[in-house]
Protein backbone atom coordinates (compact mmCIF):
# COMPACT_ATOMS: atom_id res chain seq x y z
CA UNK A 1 0.00 0.00 0.00
CA UNK A 2 1.33 3.52 -0.66
CA UNK A 3 1.78 5.51 1.98
CA UNK A 4 0.74 8.82 3.21
CA UNK A 5 2.50 11.34 1.24
CA UNK A 6 2.84 14.93 1.22
CA UNK A 7 3.40 15.87 -2.14
CA UNK A 8 4.85 19.55 -2.72
CA UNK A 9 4.43 21.43 -5.91
CA UNK A 10 7.74 23.12 -7.17
CA UNK A 11 6.18 24.98 -9.56
CA UNK A 12 3.70 26.75 -6.97
CA UNK A 13 7.01 27.43 -4.57
CA UNK A 14 9.06 29.02 -7.43
CA UNK A 15 5.32 31.17 -8.22
CA UNK A 16 5.41 31.94 -4.92
CA UNK A 17 9.35 33.03 -4.41
CA UNK A 18 8.77 35.15 -7.68
CA UNK A 19 5.39 36.81 -6.49
CA UNK A 20 7.21 37.68 -3.01
CA UNK A 21 10.32 39.03 -4.99
CA UNK A 22 7.81 41.75 -6.48
CA UNK A 23 6.38 42.55 -3.30
CA UNK A 24 9.98 42.47 -2.19
CA UNK A 25 11.52 44.90 -4.11
CA UNK A 26 15.29 45.26 -4.05
CA UNK A 27 15.08 43.75 -0.64
CA UNK A 28 16.79 40.56 -0.37
CA UNK A 29 14.92 37.55 0.42
CA UNK A 30 15.50 35.59 3.52
CA UNK A 31 13.24 32.22 2.92
CA UNK A 32 12.54 30.83 6.34
CA UNK A 33 12.66 26.59 6.12
CA UNK A 34 13.03 25.85 9.84
CA UNK A 35 11.05 23.23 11.35
CA UNK A 36 11.66 21.33 7.81
CA UNK A 37 10.41 24.28 5.88
CA UNK A 38 7.27 24.31 8.21
CA UNK A 39 6.53 20.79 7.86
CA UNK A 40 6.82 20.49 3.87
CA UNK A 41 10.18 18.71 4.02
CA UNK A 42 13.55 20.63 4.28
CA UNK A 43 15.09 18.68 1.39
CA UNK A 44 12.83 19.06 -1.81
CA UNK A 45 11.77 22.76 -0.42
CA UNK A 46 15.33 24.18 0.30
CA UNK A 47 17.04 22.67 -2.91
CA UNK A 48 14.01 24.28 -4.64
CA UNK A 49 14.28 27.92 -3.60
CA UNK A 50 18.12 27.60 -4.27
CA UNK A 51 17.70 26.93 -7.66
CA UNK A 52 15.02 29.60 -8.02
CA UNK A 53 18.00 32.07 -6.17
CA UNK A 54 16.48 33.12 -2.69
CA UNK A 55 19.53 34.76 -0.92
CA UNK A 56 19.15 33.48 2.47
CA UNK A 57 18.21 31.11 4.09
CA UNK A 58 16.40 31.04 8.32
CA UNK A 59 16.72 28.61 10.98
CA UNK A 60 15.73 28.34 14.37
CA UNK A 61 18.50 25.70 15.69
CA UNK A 62 22.24 25.11 14.68
CA UNK A 63 20.76 21.49 13.99
CA UNK A 64 18.85 22.46 10.77
CA UNK A 65 21.67 24.88 9.14
CA UNK A 66 23.78 21.68 9.60
CA UNK A 67 21.03 20.19 7.71
CA UNK A 68 20.89 22.80 5.02
CA UNK A 69 24.58 22.43 4.51
CA UNK A 70 24.26 18.69 4.14
CA UNK A 71 21.88 19.15 0.90
CA UNK A 72 25.27 21.20 -0.57
CA UNK A 73 23.36 24.46 -0.82
CA UNK A 74 26.02 27.73 0.28
CA UNK A 75 23.56 30.59 1.08
CA UNK A 76 23.92 32.12 3.94
CA UNK A 77 21.94 30.92 6.59
CA UNK A 78 20.64 33.34 9.17
CA UNK A 79 20.20 31.38 12.65
CA UNK A 80 17.39 32.43 14.66
CA UNK A 81 17.51 31.36 17.88
CA UNK A 82 19.67 33.67 19.90
CA UNK A 83 23.31 32.49 21.34
CA UNK A 84 21.82 32.03 25.00
CA UNK A 85 23.89 30.62 28.18
CA UNK A 86 21.44 28.60 30.18
CA UNK A 87 23.76 26.21 31.58
CA UNK A 88 27.40 28.23 32.08
CA UNK A 89 29.86 29.08 29.45
CA UNK A 90 30.54 25.44 28.19
CA UNK A 91 27.12 25.30 27.75
CA UNK A 92 27.82 28.49 25.44
CA UNK A 93 31.12 27.08 23.82
CA UNK A 94 29.30 23.75 22.78
CA UNK A 95 26.80 25.49 21.03
CA UNK A 96 29.49 28.26 19.68
CA UNK A 97 31.65 25.67 18.14
CA UNK A 98 28.88 24.00 16.73
CA UNK A 99 27.66 27.32 14.98
CA UNK A 100 31.14 28.04 14.00
CA UNK A 101 31.35 24.85 12.34
CA UNK A 102 28.51 25.57 9.55
CA UNK A 103 30.32 27.76 6.76
CA UNK A 104 28.31 31.13 6.00
CA UNK A 105 26.16 30.33 9.19
CA UNK A 106 24.51 33.92 10.62
CA UNK A 107 24.06 33.38 14.31
CA UNK A 108 22.16 35.77 16.03
CA UNK A 109 22.63 38.44 18.93
CA UNK A 110 19.93 39.26 21.58
CA UNK A 111 22.38 40.48 24.53
CA UNK A 112 25.99 41.67 25.33
CA UNK A 113 26.79 39.00 27.71
CA UNK A 114 27.38 36.97 23.93
CA UNK A 115 29.87 38.89 22.36
CA UNK A 116 32.78 38.67 24.20
CA UNK A 117 32.48 34.34 24.75
CA UNK A 118 31.84 34.35 20.82
CA UNK A 119 34.40 36.93 19.70
CA UNK A 120 37.20 34.29 21.65
CA UNK A 121 36.04 31.41 19.76
CA UNK A 122 35.88 32.66 16.58
CA UNK A 123 39.30 34.33 16.76
CA UNK A 124 40.56 30.83 18.09
CA UNK A 125 38.96 28.54 15.83
CA UNK A 126 40.26 31.24 12.82
CA UNK A 127 36.75 32.37 11.83
CA UNK A 128 35.00 35.21 11.03
CA UNK A 129 31.88 35.41 12.60
CA UNK A 130 28.93 37.41 10.53
CA UNK A 131 26.41 38.21 13.04
CA UNK A 132 23.06 39.82 13.09
CA UNK A 133 21.79 41.62 16.39
CA UNK A 134 18.31 41.57 17.32
CA UNK A 135 16.12 44.56 18.84
CA UNK A 136 12.75 43.57 20.66
CA UNK A 137 10.63 46.87 18.78
CA UNK A 138 8.12 45.36 21.25
CA UNK A 139 7.36 41.57 20.52
CA UNK A 140 8.50 41.31 24.19
CA UNK A 141 10.29 38.33 23.31
CA UNK A 142 14.22 37.64 22.62
CA UNK A 143 16.01 40.78 21.14
CA UNK A 144 18.11 43.27 23.45
CA UNK A 145 16.04 46.28 24.76
CA UNK A 146 16.38 49.19 22.24
CA UNK A 147 17.95 51.02 25.05
CA UNK A 148 21.03 48.63 24.71
CA UNK A 149 21.46 48.29 21.28
CA UNK A 150 24.34 51.27 20.93
CA UNK A 151 26.53 49.46 23.57
CA UNK A 152 26.03 46.02 22.15
CA UNK A 153 27.01 47.19 18.84
CA UNK A 154 30.07 48.98 19.91
CA UNK A 155 30.58 45.67 21.68
CA UNK A 156 30.23 43.61 18.53
CA UNK A 157 32.30 46.41 16.73
CA UNK A 158 35.49 45.68 18.94
CA UNK A 159 35.87 41.93 18.20
CA UNK A 160 37.89 42.03 15.52
CA UNK A 161 36.53 37.83 14.59
CA UNK A 162 32.73 39.27 14.47
CA UNK A 163 31.20 41.38 11.66
CA UNK A 164 27.86 43.06 12.63
CA UNK A 165 26.17 42.25 9.24
CA UNK A 166 22.71 43.07 10.03
CA UNK A 167 20.30 44.38 12.33
CA UNK A 168 16.17 43.24 12.51
CA UNK A 169 13.44 43.00 14.61
CA UNK A 170 9.83 41.26 14.90
CA UNK A 171 6.89 42.20 14.36
CA UNK A 172 4.30 40.89 16.59
CA UNK A 173 0.48 42.00 15.30
CA UNK A 174 1.35 42.05 11.57
CA UNK A 175 -1.17 39.65 10.63
CA UNK A 176 -4.01 41.08 12.80
CA UNK A 177 -6.44 43.67 11.43
CA UNK A 178 -5.00 46.65 13.85
CA UNK A 179 -2.25 47.94 12.06
CA UNK A 180 -1.25 50.30 15.10
CA UNK A 181 0.63 48.48 16.95
CA UNK A 182 3.07 46.94 14.12
CA UNK A 183 3.38 50.34 12.70
CA UNK A 184 4.44 51.64 15.68
CA UNK A 185 6.85 48.74 15.98
CA UNK A 186 8.32 49.71 12.48
CA UNK A 187 8.50 53.40 13.49
CA UNK A 188 10.67 52.08 17.04
CA UNK A 189 13.19 50.15 14.55
CA UNK A 190 13.57 52.17 11.82
CA UNK A 191 14.53 55.64 14.15
CA UNK A 192 16.87 52.95 15.48
CA UNK A 193 18.51 52.53 12.16
CA UNK A 194 18.07 55.89 11.14
CA UNK A 195 19.96 56.93 14.45
CA UNK A 196 23.40 54.66 13.53
CA UNK A 197 23.23 56.17 9.58
CA UNK A 198 23.07 59.84 10.85
CA UNK A 199 26.65 58.57 12.76
CA UNK A 200 27.91 56.99 10.17
CA UNK A 201 26.91 53.36 10.82
CA UNK A 202 25.50 51.12 8.07
CA UNK A 203 24.71 47.51 8.19
CA UNK A 204 24.76 45.49 5.22
CA UNK A 205 20.97 43.75 6.19
CA UNK A 206 18.28 45.83 7.86
CA UNK A 207 15.30 43.39 8.22
CA UNK A 208 11.37 43.78 9.94
CA UNK A 209 9.43 42.01 7.94
CA UNK A 210 7.47 38.28 8.09
CA UNK A 211 4.96 37.31 5.46
CA UNK A 212 2.10 39.44 7.00
CA UNK A 213 4.71 42.62 7.86
CA UNK A 214 5.61 41.94 3.64
CA UNK A 215 2.14 41.91 2.82
CA UNK A 216 0.64 44.93 4.59
CA UNK A 217 3.44 47.13 5.19
CA UNK A 218 5.91 46.10 1.63
CA UNK A 219 9.50 46.40 2.31
CA UNK A 220 10.12 49.98 3.69
CA UNK A 221 14.06 50.78 4.27
CA UNK A 222 14.54 47.12 4.84
CA UNK A 223 17.35 45.40 2.46
CA UNK A 224 16.58 42.28 3.76
CA UNK A 225 12.77 40.29 4.20
CA UNK A 226 11.67 37.22 5.66
CA UNK A 227 9.16 35.48 4.35
CA UNK A 228 7.70 32.15 5.94
CA UNK A 229 3.92 30.95 5.52
CA UNK A 230 4.28 32.85 2.00
CA UNK A 231 6.35 30.43 0.46
CA UNK A 232 4.48 27.72 1.11
CA UNK A 233 1.42 29.49 -0.47
CA UNK A 234 -0.49 30.17 3.07
CA UNK A 235 -2.87 32.74 4.60
CA UNK A 236 -1.02 33.70 8.26
CA UNK A 237 -4.68 34.18 9.38
CA UNK A 238 -7.01 31.19 8.51
CA UNK A 239 -9.84 33.92 8.82
CA UNK A 240 -8.55 36.29 6.04
CA UNK A 241 -9.31 36.03 2.87
CA UNK A 242 -7.33 36.06 -0.62
CA UNK A 243 -8.35 39.74 -1.64
CA UNK A 244 -6.83 41.10 1.67
CA UNK A 245 -3.45 39.33 0.80
CA UNK A 246 -1.08 41.78 -0.69
CA UNK A 247 0.81 38.87 -2.41
CA UNK A 248 -0.43 36.26 -5.09
CA UNK A 249 0.69 32.92 -3.62
CA UNK A 250 -0.83 29.45 -3.89
CA UNK A 251 -0.99 26.60 -1.36
CA UNK A 252 2.15 24.02 -2.08
CA UNK A 253 0.47 21.00 -0.54
CA UNK A 254 -1.63 18.34 -1.39
CA UNK A 255 -1.27 15.60 0.89
CA UNK A 256 -2.59 12.07 0.02
CA UNK A 257 -3.40 8.63 0.91
CA UNK A 258 -5.30 5.36 0.08
CA UNK A 259 -7.96 3.86 1.39
CA UNK A 260 -6.78 0.87 3.17
CA UNK A 261 -10.38 -1.09 3.94
CA UNK A 262 -13.94 -0.30 2.67
CA UNK A 263 -16.69 -2.14 4.48
CA UNK A 264 -20.83 -1.81 4.49
CA UNK A 265 -22.55 -1.64 8.24
CA UNK A 266 -26.36 -1.40 9.17
CA UNK A 267 -28.18 0.97 10.30
CA UNK A 268 -27.36 1.38 14.11
CA UNK A 269 -23.74 0.82 13.94
CA UNK A 270 -21.00 2.26 15.56
CA UNK A 271 -17.69 3.49 14.40
CA UNK A 272 -14.19 4.43 16.36
CA UNK A 273 -13.24 5.11 19.68
CA UNK A 274 -16.01 6.00 21.80
CA UNK A 275 -19.05 4.79 19.96
CA UNK A 276 -19.08 8.66 18.83
CA UNK A 277 -20.73 8.13 15.07
CA UNK A 278 -23.15 5.68 14.77
CA UNK A 279 -25.06 4.93 10.95
CA UNK A 280 -28.46 6.63 10.86
CA UNK A 281 -28.67 4.24 7.78
CA UNK A 282 -27.06 1.38 5.98
CA UNK A 283 -23.69 2.43 4.86
CA UNK A 284 -20.28 2.10 3.32
CA UNK A 285 -17.48 3.06 5.66
CA UNK A 286 -14.26 3.44 4.09
CA UNK A 287 -10.72 3.65 6.04
CA UNK A 288 -7.72 5.67 5.74
CA UNK A 289 -4.13 4.83 6.99
CA UNK A 290 -3.54 8.18 8.49
CA UNK A 291 -4.36 9.86 12.22
CA UNK A 292 -2.91 11.95 14.68
CA UNK A 293 0.26 10.20 15.04
CA UNK A 294 0.42 11.71 11.48
CA UNK A 295 -0.53 15.05 12.43
CA UNK A 296 -4.32 14.35 11.84
CA UNK A 297 -5.54 16.40 14.39
CA UNK A 298 -7.95 14.11 16.50
CA UNK A 299 -10.70 16.86 16.98
CA UNK A 300 -11.17 16.57 13.22
CA UNK A 301 -13.19 13.48 14.25
CA UNK A 302 -16.92 13.96 13.33
CA UNK A 303 -15.76 17.11 11.86
CA UNK A 304 -13.67 17.56 9.28
CA UNK A 305 -13.94 16.07 5.57
CA UNK A 306 -11.54 14.46 3.11
CA UNK A 307 -11.78 14.01 -0.93
CA UNK A 308 -12.74 10.64 -2.40
CA UNK A 309 -13.63 10.37 -6.31
CA UNK A 310 -13.66 14.06 -6.28
CA UNK A 311 -16.18 14.53 -4.12
CA UNK A 312 -16.03 15.28 -0.21
CA UNK A 313 -16.60 12.97 2.14
CA UNK A 314 -17.12 13.32 5.99
CA UNK A 315 -14.47 12.24 8.72
CA UNK A 316 -16.71 9.60 10.98
CA UNK A 317 -16.50 8.81 14.42
CA UNK A 318 -13.09 9.48 16.48
CA UNK A 319 -9.91 9.94 14.78
CA UNK A 320 -7.34 7.48 15.61
CA UNK A 321 -3.25 7.32 16.05
CA UNK A 322 -3.07 5.81 12.83
CA UNK A 323 -6.48 6.04 11.44
CA UNK A 324 -9.39 7.75 10.22
CA UNK A 325 -13.29 6.49 8.84
CA UNK A 326 -15.05 7.81 6.34
CA UNK A 327 -18.22 7.42 5.20
CA UNK A 328 -18.53 6.91 1.55
CA UNK A 329 -22.22 6.21 1.25
CA UNK A 330 -23.00 9.19 -1.11
CA UNK A 331 -20.69 8.45 -3.75
CA UNK A 332 -22.25 7.22 -6.70
CA UNK A 333 -21.07 4.01 -7.75
CA UNK A 334 -18.19 1.53 -6.09
CA UNK A 335 -15.35 2.90 -4.65
CA UNK A 336 -12.90 0.23 -3.29
CA UNK A 337 -10.09 0.10 -1.51
CA UNK A 338 -7.03 1.46 -3.04
CA UNK A 339 -8.90 4.54 -4.02
CA UNK A 340 -6.80 7.79 -3.62
CA UNK A 341 -7.85 10.25 -0.67
CA UNK A 342 -7.17 13.52 -0.92
CA UNK A 343 -6.45 14.49 3.01
CA UNK A 344 -5.85 17.78 2.46
CA UNK A 345 -6.50 19.87 -0.42
CA UNK A 346 -3.84 22.28 -2.24
CA UNK A 347 -6.94 24.44 -3.42
CA UNK A 348 -7.92 27.01 -0.93
CA UNK A 349 -11.33 27.10 -0.86
CA UNK A 350 -11.55 23.64 -0.03
CA UNK A 351 -13.48 22.21 2.76
CA UNK A 352 -9.93 20.33 3.71
CA UNK A 353 -7.60 22.96 2.68
CA UNK A 354 -5.33 24.24 5.39
CA UNK A 355 -6.53 26.98 6.18
CA UNK A 356 -10.21 25.40 6.60
CA UNK A 357 -8.50 22.97 9.08
CA UNK A 358 -6.92 25.61 10.87
CA UNK A 359 -10.42 27.35 11.12
CA UNK A 360 -11.50 23.95 12.50
CA UNK A 361 -9.08 23.02 14.74
CA UNK A 362 -9.01 27.15 15.85
CA UNK A 363 -6.06 27.64 15.32
CA UNK A 364 -3.00 29.16 12.48
CA UNK A 365 -1.75 27.52 9.41
CA UNK A 366 1.76 27.10 10.44
CA UNK A 367 0.32 24.69 13.11
CA UNK A 368 -1.80 22.56 10.46
CA UNK A 369 1.41 21.98 8.22
CA UNK A 370 4.10 21.68 11.10
CA UNK A 371 2.36 18.99 12.74
CA UNK A 372 2.61 16.53 9.97
CA UNK A 373 4.26 13.65 11.12
CA UNK A 374 7.70 12.06 10.10
CA UNK A 375 5.86 8.96 8.78
CA UNK A 376 4.24 11.03 6.03
CA UNK A 377 6.82 10.81 2.61
CA UNK A 378 7.32 14.75 1.60
CA UNK A 379 7.79 14.19 -2.51
CA UNK A 380 8.52 17.27 -4.58
CA UNK A 381 6.21 17.22 -7.63
CA UNK A 382 6.61 19.19 -10.76
CA UNK A 383 2.95 21.01 -10.15
CA UNK A 384 -0.55 19.76 -9.16
CA UNK A 385 -2.98 17.98 -12.20
CA UNK A 386 -6.22 19.65 -12.72
CA UNK A 387 -8.60 18.02 -10.56
CA UNK A 388 -12.84 17.60 -10.87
Amino acid sequence: MEPVVAHVSRAALIGNLSAIRRRAGDAAICAMVKADAYGHGLAGVATTLAAAGAEMFGVARVEEAEAVRRLGLDQPILLCEPLVDPAGDSYLSDRLEAICRVPGIRPTIADEFAVAPAGRLARRLGVRLAVHLKVDSGMGRSGCQLERADAIVRAIDAQPALELEGVYTHLATADEADEAFARGQLARFEQFVAEFAAAGRRFRYVHATNSAGLARFGSPMMTLVRPGIAIYGYLPDAAASPPDWAIPVAPVLRMTARLMLVKDIPAGAPVGYGCTWRAKRASRIGLAPVGYGDGYLRRFGNRAVMQVAGRDVPVVGRVSMDLTTLDLTDLPGGVRAGAEVTVISERRGDANSVEALARLADTIPYEITCLIGSRVRREIVDSFPERA
